[in-house]
């Protein structure tokens, strides 16, 4: 995941308020929500135990890269997913810091193989509901609106907490 704002003249500055902060999420079939703990992982819960209880078994998704102020990466990574089960893939905007409209551009792949990447204007508060990846196969079901729009859901408030 990146993103531009055309309002943040310098989006590589950084600390509180530099920039905007966009957050990638990856859903688990279990999860109530996005935001979900532990079945959603993302800045707030970026290394989710959600296989084997063994420490030594590496069969958990992780958000390696997290930015904060400015226009990304956001990287994440799962190897080893569930067998047959379809996971979530999302967008949401924490914050635009006052900068205004925000273009993401999300890359999905799956086994070394880009399956999609797209480019969505976004708005404070907006969730992107990207995609879901249905493992084993590698399908990806890019999802939209009813009128074959990339599926965004405007003033998105998270559930589980409080917003900044």
């Amino acid at each position: 995941l990146t993103w531009f704002a055309p309002g943040d003249l310098d989006p590589t500055d950084s600390g509180p308020g530099a920039g905007t902060d966009l957050d990638l999420h990856f859903m688990h079939p279990f999860a109530a929500d996005w935001f979900d703990q532990p079945f959603d992982c993302f800045w707030f819960n970026p290394n989710p135990n959600w296989g084997s209880w063994d420490p030594t078994v590496d069969d958990d998704p992780s958000l390696f890269l997290d930015s904060t102020d400015g226009s990304g990466p956001e990287s994440l990574v799962y190897d080893t997913m569930e067998v047959d089960s379809p996971y979530r893939i999302g967008v949401h905007v924490w914050s635009d810091q006052g900068f205004g409209p925000i273009e993401a551009t999300i890359g999905i792949s799956w086994g070394g193989e880009l399956l999609y990447e797209a480019t969505v204007t976004l708005e404070d508060r907006d969730l992107w509901e990207v995609a879901t990846l249905h493992w084993t196969s590698g399908d990806l079901e890019v999802l939209q609106d009813d009128q074959g729009a990339p599926l965004v859901l405007p003033d998105y408030m998270n559930p589980f907490f409080s917003e900044p």
